[in-house]
């Protein structure tokens, strides 16, 4: 799936994974998809999220507070996905796909994650007052 992944996508996900690791945490989850997006104020879909007025601090800081840190004592080679960031993905796939778009973009990621029905990520971003299709709106525009 990840050679799907535009350039922007793949730094995403390798941004996702470290966001983890600095947590301590033992998995990849959606919360960890869209705080990489946070903590990167150049990348589309965070720029796309500064468009709808959100502040990435906030939202990041936000985010931290929900997740806490972990207890991995040692860095593994690999993070494996949870089942909500897998889930996460398959949508973000279907997001490019709805658009007719080759590559899978962070933009796609962000869109997956709006459309999130459980766990950290839709409480955090209830707090922006995203509307899911304003923002795919902007993606299928200019914008994307």
């Amino acid at each position: 799936m990840f050679n799907q992944f535009s350039e922007s996508g793949r730094t995403l996900m390798a941004a996702a994974r470290e966001e983890a690791l600095r947590l301590q945490h033992e998995y990849i989850g959606p919360e960890h998809l869209l705080l990489a997006i946070a903590h990167e104020p150049d990348d589309k879909a965070a720029r796309l999220l500064q468009a709808f007025d959100v502040d990435l601090a906030k939202l990041g800081k936000d985010l931290e507070t929900e997740m806490g840190t972990g207890v991995q004592t040692e860095t593994p080679e690999q993070l494996p996905f949870a089942p909500g960031a897998k889930r996460v993905l398959e949508q973000t796939r279907e997001e490019a796909q709805g658009l007719g778009h080759q590559h899978l973009r962070s933009e796609h990621v962000l869109l997956a994650l709006l459309g999130e029905g459980q766990g950290i990520v839709p409480k955090v971003l209830a707090d922006a007052d995203l509307n899911l299709e304003a923002v795919r709106a902007r993606v299928a525009g200019p914008f994307g």
